[in-house]
Parts: C-alpha cells; structure tokens; sequence
C-alpha cells in the first residue's frame, strides 16, 4: 500500500512541475509576442484568450465523480491487499463523469 500511495505523490509532483512549466512557458511565449512589436489582430486573439470554461466544467465532474466514487469504496466490505473492487469501483464512477460531461457537452451543443 505504501508504494501505491509513493506512486501517487511521484504523479501529483510531476504533474505539478509540468502545469507551472506550461504556464511559463506561455508566459515566455505572450511577453516575446509583445515585445517584437508585431501586434496585428491574429496576435491580439492569442494574447487574450481566456481559458476555456469548459474545461474547467470537466474537472469539476471528473472529481465529483472520482470523490464519490472514492466514498462508495470507503463503505464497501472489502479485503484491502487483494480485492479488485476498490479499482474497479473508482474506474466505474469515472468513466459516468466522462460520460456526464460528454452529454452535457453534446446538449450544450446541439442547442
């Protein structure tokens, strides 16, 4: 258990380290725009473009679901070494939040 849990820690730093470094490299990126003076309206959409909403509503349903998920798996009568079931549960609930937002999105879509 204690090397799933190191495995989870050694994910959660990387993808730390890789969201900081993205966003400064954008960062890098808008000022080297700015500065070369080369400011026509392609270059201007680019600069202010807002993150997109809907993505932040995917990860808003992805970690409802994985938290539910995660709380169904703490009421469940399991052997935790070598039962199957805790993954198969937070997978089951994960995949009805893909699903969730998929059909929000198709919804919002076809309006």
């Amino acid at each position: 258990m204690e090397a799933l849990f190191g495995f989870f820690m050694i994910t959660a730093v990387t993808g730390i380290i890789a969201v900081v470094g993205m966003e400064f490299m954008n960062y890098l990126l808008k000022r080297r725009i700015i500065r070369s003076g080369k400011l026509d309206e392609q270059y201007l959409r680019l600069l202010t473009k807002q993150g997109n909403k809907v993505s932040s509503l995917k990860w808003g349903i992805l970690f409802l679901f994985g938290g539910i998920g995660l709380v169904v798996i703490g009421l469940l009568p399991f052997e935790a070494e070598t039962s199957p079931i805790p993954w198969g549960v937070e997978v089951i609930f994960i995949g009805a939040g893909f699903l969730t937002y998929f059909l929000l999105i198709r919804k919002d879509k076809e309006i």
